[in-house]
């Protein structure tokens, strides 16, 4: 009985420890990613940040992308022709909405069935 009291008092310990840290960690990483979009804004480019954080440059510019270069994205829109049979093939829609991080991306089918 002895040796549960023990497991139990030091499980609960740790979990309390881990919970405090992670608490930590989401603030502390919420607050490098806010500093990096608003350097970024401000001209910083995502090699300077990334040599200072020690996070890679792709890392970098996913979380703070180019705010200049997402202002004048424009929608893309594209027709494929269905390589099926003729009678199946129906010219398709595909649509991708805003930036490349976090677009939506939607697919309709423009052939009419009457």
């Amino acid at each position: 009985m002895l040796v549960s009291m023990d497991a139990e008092t030091e499980l609960r310990a740790a979990a309390k420890r881990r919970a405090k840290s992670k608490e930590a960690f989401d603030r502390d990483d919420a607050e490098v990613r806010r500093l990096l979009v608003k350097w970024r804004a401000e001209g910083v480019g995502p090699s300077d940040m990334a040599r200072w954080t020690g996070f890679t440059r792709e890392w970098v510019a996913k979380i703070a992308p180019d705010p200049s270069r997402n202002a004048t994205k424009k929608r893309v829109t594209r027709i494929i022709q269905k390589s099926a049979t003729k009678a199946a093939s129906a010219p398709t829609e595909i649509r991708v909405n805003g930036p490349s991080i976090g677009g939506a991306i939607e697919v309709k089918s423009t052939h009419r069935r009457d």
